[in-house]
């Protein structure tokens, strides 16, 4: 009799821990976060295109046309990899609780120090190339190895500040992580302010899904 209700106490853990397994696939190309609305939530490893060595798209490298804003450009390249812009709470879940590598500012960890430029504002309203191209100073996603999160997510804080979806301020989009010359950066540093047709040289964003 024992035998019989230990070997079914057995069965029962790998039984749960096999739906467990199952439950928090992602692809090698995401990190797991959260636990979401319908369950565990799968956010993309690198800022888009979520390729590591690869330069994250910035509005400096976006999409010309004046039909589109950083909002929507953002949820429809998601969409053509049946993934959506992340939550606030995903985003921040998978950046950490201060910084991605710890509870203490360090300049070196992020791409955070880089110097303001001086920016032409009516070159940047008319998508002048040469001058985004100027102000752009991202850096390819992973290069800095120490800007990793517990979760396995790179460059939450600094290269470029990214989209979310969010409760706070007017238009419910909010922008996370600040850019690579703002080092007031952290996992809960949070811009309300901007409608969702906003764009600047800084802005990007990754992905998230839930898990399979």
């Amino acid at each position: 009799m024992k035998n019989t209700i230990l070997a079914a106490c057995l069965l029962a853990v790998f039984f749960a821990d096999a739906a467990h397994s199952q439950r928090a696939s992602c692809p090698e190309d995401m990190v797991i976060a959260q636990e979401g609305e319908y369950g565990l939530v799968c956010v993309d490893r690198y800022e888009w295109p979520n390729k590591k060595g690869v330069k994250p798209l910035v509005y400096a490298t976006g999409l010309e046309d004046d039909r589109w804003n950083e909002v929507n450009e953002a949820s429809l390249l998601c969409a053509t990899v049946h993934k959506r812009v992340c939550t606030k709470d995903e985003w921040q879940h998978a950046c950490g609780d201060k910084y991605p590598y710890g509870d203490k500012y360090d300049p070196t960890a992020c791409n955070t120090e880089k110097r303001f430029r001086k920016v032409d504002e009516a070159k940047v309203d008319r998508y002048d190339k040469a001058e985004l191209a100027r102000l752009d100073q991202s850096e390819p996603a992973g290069s800095f190895e120490k800007c990793r999160s517990p979760s396995g997510a790179y460059d939450m804080v600094g290269n470029g500040e990214e989209w979310v979806k969010c409760s706070e301020g007017l238009y419910g989009w909010c922008l996370m992580g600040r850019h690579w010359a703002d080092n007031r950066g952290s996992c809960k540093f949070t811009v309300t302010k901007h409608h969702p047709r906003w764009h600047y040289y800084s802005t990007s964003f990754r992905c998230c899904a839930d898990a399979k």
